[in-house]
């Protein structure tokens, strides 16, 4: 299992040291308004996993924390992955 960049680059900082998760961080600045999108990245595995969002976080810049909601989206089948 692997994550492939998204609208923000490379994650700073990823681990998938335990079987079937994923972890990613990014220290980056963006400026983003209510209801802006961005696609963090997209998990390419050999298997078909059931992927579930544990955690999101993010940081105004006033340090404040800010209210983030995830959504997945799945491929369709004919949908071509990268290896």
């Amino acid at each position: 299992m692997r994550l492939m960049d998204g609208d923000l680059g490379s994650a700073a900082l990823v681990d998938n040291g335990l079987p079937g998760t994923l972890a990613a961080m990014w220290d980056s600045t963006t400026e983003m308004h209510a209801g802006d999108r961005v696609l963090l990245g997209t998990i390419v595995t050999s298997a078909s996993p059931q992927v579930v969002v544990l955690q999101a976080k993010g940081n105004a810049a006033d340090d404040s924390d800010l209210r983030i909601v995830t959504r997945l989206v799945r491929p369709e089948k004919s949908a071509a992955m990268p290896k």
